[in-house]
């Protein structure tokens, strides 16, 4: 059992000083994902094999782990919240909405699909979003709707 904890904890702290800031989600989700891993990983081999094995699932559990707790951070939310409640009503499928955060280095695009009403008759847009981090480029989907007075408010989004 001490191995179990001290694989995914020593493999979580070592990754967090590679150079570069780690939010807390992404903190969390790489010691969940590390745990999670070593644990699948401590169910295979024995002796030494059971702990090389436990290191592969750890490593895979913390790189898995990494790309879920990724997500904008709050200061980014701002400039991606402000393209899809006031650009988005304009836009029309296929245009592409620009945003960058000079704060964090983070940007990103927003492209409508498709407009749709509801039942209850509000227009809603679903839109692909793209956003570039540091390190990586990612994609998602999200769909933003008209509130009463006009603007749009996301109600469902891979990124907030």
């Amino acid at each position: 059992m001490k191995k179990l904890i001290c694989v995914p904890v020593v493999l979580v702290l070592t990754l967090s000083g590679c150079g570069q800031k780690l939010s807390n989600a992404e903190m969390v989700s790489m010691a969940v994902g590390a745990a999670l891993g070593g644990y699948v990983g401590s169910q295979f081999g024995h002796g030494l094999w059971n702990t090389a094995w436990m290191a592969v699932g750890a490593a895979g559990g913390a790189a898995g782990g990494y790309v879920v707790g990724r997500k904008l951070e709050e200061s980014d939310m701002v400039f991606y919240k402000s393209i899809t409640g006031t650009e988005l009503a304009d836009a029309n499928r296929g245009s592409v909405l620009n945003w960058s955060n000079p704060e964090t280095g983070n940007s990103g695009i927003i492209r409508p699909v498709h407009t749709f009403k509801v039942a209850d008759g509000r227009v809603c847009k679903g839109y692909r979003s793209t956003v570039a981090f540091a390190d990586i480029v990612q994609s998602g989907a999200g769909t933003a709707c008209q509130t009463a007075d006009g603007s749009w408010q996301i109600v469902s989004d891979d990124f907030s």
